[in-house]
């Protein structure tokens, strides 16, 4: 993706209050064996792609082209307006930016990965990740992995919380983050194609205000 990782804290935040939670059936366990295999990896880093965002102050419109030995990076255009070529060219993207068709599937790999429900066309999922000491995030954090029974694609993920502490000099009053996926042919595995983040508190007594929503497409692979 086209945007700076958020703190590890941040981004790990996924469910904690499994309450009366269904446990997985064999064939719940098979429909996730089938997503995981499906999903993008770093093979496929190697397809180009547009992304645009919006932030509520700037909209821009990029290309990322990894053929491109020198700056991968193109900035096609800016709230509205084409750039020149030397413009365009110069862009830098975050350092720490992160490609759409390689998805983290690995909240599939939960040792409590658990059912919050099951719709006509979906099942919905739910996990408890803990952090790389081995520890849960935080109970007032929740997430969800929605995953088509057709093919089972998993097409959406959904982390959010309000409220809450972590470190000490993590305070959230109000965290969201929200993606959307599904199957691309031209990659040949799920990409991510939509972003929605929405995040109010501080960090280190920083306040923190974000709101932004990234569309990702026109993948074009060699």
């Amino acid at each position: 993706m086209i945007f700076p990782r958020l703190p590890l804290v941040l981004l790990l935040m996924a469910l904690s209050n499994i309450g009366d939670a269904e446990p997985l059936s064999i064939e719940d366990r098979e429909l996730v064996e089938r997503a995981r295999a499906k999903a993008g990896s770093t093979e496929h880093e190697v397809c180009a792609y547009t992304v645009s965002s919006n932030d509520g102050q700037r909209r821009t419109r990029v290309r990322f082209d990894p053929s491109d030995v020198g700056n991968p990076w193109r900035l096609l255009e800016q709230d509205g307006a084409s750039l020149g070529d030397a413009e365009a060219e110069d862009y830098e993207a975050p350092s720490q930016a992160s490609h759409p068709a390689n998805v983290d599937v690995s909240s599939l790999d939960s040792e409590d990965l658990h059912v919050l429900r099951r719709d006509v066309d979906t099942v919905v999922f739910g996990f408890s990740p803990r952090d790389d000491r081995g520890d849960l995030i935080h109970k007032s954090v929740s997430g969800e992995l929605t995953v088509r029974r057709a093919d089972a694609v998993l097409t959406s993920t959904l982390i959010s919380g309000a409220n809450f502490r972590r470190a000490v000099v993590v305070k959230m009053r109000d965290f969201r983050i929200q993606t959307m996926l599904d199957y691309d042919p031209e990659v040949g595995a799920v990409v991510m194609q939509a972003m929605d983040m929405a995040m109010e508190g501080s960090v280190a007594l920083k306040k923190i205000e974000v709101g932004l929503h990234l569309d990702f497409g026109d993948f074009d692979c060699p």
